[in-house]
């Protein structure tokens, strides 16, 4: 514990004597950071008295704890300095941009003698003239010009870090890591998450494409924030939001049998058909086909929607996927049709994790995907 008291006491030393060489002229009588050494010595002397009176300390200790209290109230306090170095380039900036000390007093809604005031302790700090002072107008100095020049940058990059930081706690900027299966309905897409992106185009996107276990993996790991799923899925631990359920479809390449109906058929229809499935579907297509009393002749299992249409397209057999996923594949042969059956239904799902908070960036996605159409 002592060893890593003594390690902390020298990073607080760096800082502290980083922060003290970073001054450009040295000690400055009125420099809140300066001739603190009866304050801060009367303060720690306080802290460790009170600790002797309760605890044993070893006089090492108490020297480290006395130092890191040094270092951590002089760091305060250089950086109590710098926010008020921050405020005197505003009050310079506002009276070059005035043109005398009198309007931009009025602008700053100070009295014009502290306004003075602060511009001579400017001045003093830095051991330069920044105005030439005439009757009715003051101008720059050559040192006041690069001083104008140098103020400008920090206050625009002071005002870019707020608005950074404001952006980022209201979500409009940041990353989005979401987890996503590779069938999603184009609607989502092309309204959800085009809308998104209009509303908050400064978001950027950390995708992770994978199968529903795969995705709900992630989410539990917290690589991702959300999930899109689809069902059926175990949704123990997880916030789910339902989108639109969406029709099973058989894709095939030649089958005169299947061409005979229209753009829907039924179970019975696939009767003695070589079907091509997602593993993931297994059970739900089974069951469905039990159901109509049919007896599935299962061909190819696989674990990829992908597979099952190109298998498909071979000619091998009849896929059942999502309707979704049709276009996963570019396969110009195969023909498809509209299972007409409640049980093969299936649904596109938003899943967060349960009692865990969300990112504004998130949250701002979650609100969007999920909000009513009509709104």
């Amino acid at each position: 514990a002592q060893a890593m008291l003594i390690a902390a006491c020298m990073n607080l030393k760096k800082i502290a004597n980083w922060m003290w060489r970073s001054r450009k002229n040295g000690p400055n009588p009125s420099n809140p950071c300066v001739n603190m050494h009866g304050l801060l010595s009367n303060l720690y002397s306080f802290i460790i008295c009170s600790l002797r009176n309760t605890v044993s300390i070893k006089k090492e200790t108490v020297f480290c704890l006395q130092t890191a209290i040094y270092y951590i109230i002089y760091i305060f306090f250089c950086i109590g300095e710098l926010i008020m170095d921050i405020k005197q380039l505003i009050y310079f900036v506002t009276v070059v941009n005035e043109g005398n000390i009198t309007a931009a007093a009025r602008k700053l809604h100070i009295a014009q003698p502290a306004l003075s005031n602060h511009i001579k302790n400017l001045e003093d700090d830095l051991d330069v003239k920044l105005f030439h002072r005439g009757p009715r107008k003051i101008t720059l100095t050559d040192a006041g010009k690069i001083l104008y020049t140098k103020a400008n940058n920090i206050l625009e990059i002071k005002q870019s870090i707020r608005k950074e930081l404001e952006d980022s706690k209201s979500g409009f900027k940041g990353t989005l890591k979401i987890g996503t299966i590779s069938a999603i309905d184009a609607d989502l897409l092309e309204n959800n998450f085009l809308n998104f992106h209009e509303k908050y185009n400064n978001i950027k996107y950390e995708l992770y494409e994978g199968i529903t276990p795969e995705i709900i993996d992630l989410l539990f790991s917290r690589i991702i924030e959300i999930g899109i799923v689809r069902t059926p899925f175990d949704r123990t631990g997880l916030n789910t939001t339902y989108l639109k359920a969406e029709p099973m479809i058989a894709a095939y390449k030649n089958d005169r049998d299947l061409d005979k109906f229209g753009e829907s058929i039924s179970i019975k229809n696939l009767n003695e058909k070589p079907l091509i499935i997602y593993r993931r579907f297994e059970d739900l297509i089974i069951t469905a086909f039990q159901k109509s009393e049919v007896d599935p002749y299962i061909f190819c299992i696989n674990d990829d929607s992908r597979t099952s249409l190109l298998w498909a397209n071979a000619g091998l057999g009849v896929a059942i996927v999502p309707i979704s996923s049709k276009n996963l594949v570019l396969a110009n042969n195969l023909k498809f049709k509209v299972i007409d059956d409640e049980s093969l239904l299936t649904q596109v799902a938003i899943i967060t994790l349960e009692n865990s908070s969300l990112s504004a960036v998130a949250t701002n996605f979650l609100n969007e995907v999920t909000k009513d159409p009509a709104s």
